[in-house]
């Protein structure tokens, strides 16, 4: 008798810390169900972007658009002053998305020959670079709008962003002028308008581009 007695005062005993220690620490029985205390730390990990995310296939969904990107520029400007010197480099950032960056030669004023460096002539003018900037941007553009499908690791919170390093070098002697352009595009943006031909303007307009 006295330690069925002693066994429900025990009980009774270790229900009273539980809930204190609850308490103290802010949380109901009811709240603590409903937060998931007490699952397994794979079920909870099972929810995290690390997850979701598989590098392997994001890294292939990244080369792919490196080819991309290295194509049409190479393209654009096969038989014209702009070089592509640093092939496009992407990488996922946690948080951010994918980023994309190149370097490109605006106007190679001297190239390499089997009898030593020769200069390349006419000059190209302010005008025409002018113009060939715009034609970059366009085009790259035009390949985060054609994005869409190769995206799929990407979340929709995150963004493609694509940097491009123009390097001005008329003369070794000299200085080098340099400009930088960032255009951004949330994924979001890109899976409601891409993939819609009429829809590229659209698009276009909620790119964020920085120019310095």
């Amino acid at each position: 008798m006295r330690s069925e007695k002693r066994e429900k005062v025990n009980r009774v005993s270790a229900g009273v810390v539980v809930l204190f220690l609850m308490a103290a620490g802010g949380a109901s029985p009811a709240h603590a169900r409903k937060s998931g205390a007490g699952r397994n730390p794979r079920q909870a990990a099972q929810n995290s972007t690390d997850i979701r995310i598989d590098y392997n296939l994001a890294r292939r969904e990244i080369q792919t658009l490196e080819a991309v990107i290295n194509g049409v520029i190479n393209s654009m400007f096969s038989n014209s002053p702009f070089v592509l010197t640093q092939k496009t480099k992407g990488a996922y950032l946690k948080g951010y998305g994918f980023t994309f960056n190149f370097l490109v030669d605006i106007h190679r004023a001297v190239i390499n020959t089997p009898f030593g460096t020769a200069r390349v002539y006419p000059e190209m003018m302010l005008e025409e670079k002018k113009k060939r900037i715009e034609e970059i941007k366009e085009k790259l553009a035009r390949v985060i709008f054609d994005s869409g499908n190769g995206l799929r690791q990407l979340p929709k919170d995150e963004s493609v962003t694509i940097v491009a390093f123009l390097q001005d070098r008329s003369f070794p002697d000299e200085e080098s002028i340099s400009r930088t352009i960032v255009m951004r595009a949330f994924k979001k943006d890109i899976d409601e308008l891409a993939r819609k031909e009429n829809r590229f303007k659209d698009l276009k307009q909620r790119i964020e581009v920085i120019e310095y």
